[in-house]
């Protein structure tokens, strides 16, 4: 485990001379990822966190260190790094789903709002819609925003207050 962490993170020891070549994104995004997995979210924000900082345009990376953060309870981070991932790979929905899940838990609702009808839209477009897993999603986030009774805009902002959604 050490080696393998050294080598990761390029961590070595400066009287030893030149740094070591720092490992590609790819493989601290697959260590993240593996962390996430195993329930260990504060094991997996490190290399998530040098995984984000050396690809900072890949949707993905920024989609994991989201839901690591979420996961620690930092919501206001998680929707930041969440809403990076959805603009920079609109057309998927489960970055929208995603931010939603941290912008309401951020206490932020419209933010958290726009996110459930965008994730509807993306839905609505994506060739694997009319899965049961999407079909069950849409149906919560059309609940939440209130699109299928449009006068109880009252109704769609008290409702994220009593349930919550879960990110995936």
């Amino acid at each position: 485990a050490y080696y393998l962490g050294r080598d990761l993170f390029g961590l070595t020891s400066e009287h030893l001379g030149a740094r070591a070549p720092l490992a590609p994104a790819s493989l601290l995004h697959g260590l993240g990822v593996e962390r996430l997995a195993a329930s260990d979210p504060a094991g997996a924000r490190p290399a998530l966190e040098r995984a984000a900082a050396m690809a900072p345009d890949d949707a993905d990376v920024a989609a994991s260190l989201g839901l690591c953060l979420l996961a620690l309870g930092d919501a206001a981070d998680a929707t930041r790094w969440l809403g990076r991932a959805r603009t920079l790979d609109p057309r998927w929905p489960m970055h929208h789903w995603n931010h939603a899940a941290a912008a309401l838990a951020a206490g932020a609702t419209a933010d958290g709002h726009a996110s459930l009808r965008a994730y509807v839209r993306a839905i609505e477009r994506s060739p694997n819609g009319a899965a049961a897993e999407h079909r069950a999603r849409r149906a919560q986030a059309v609940e939440l925003v209130g699109e299928q009774h449009p006068p109880t805009a009252r109704r769609a902002r008290t409702l994220p207050h009593r349930r919550r959604l879960a990110p995936t």
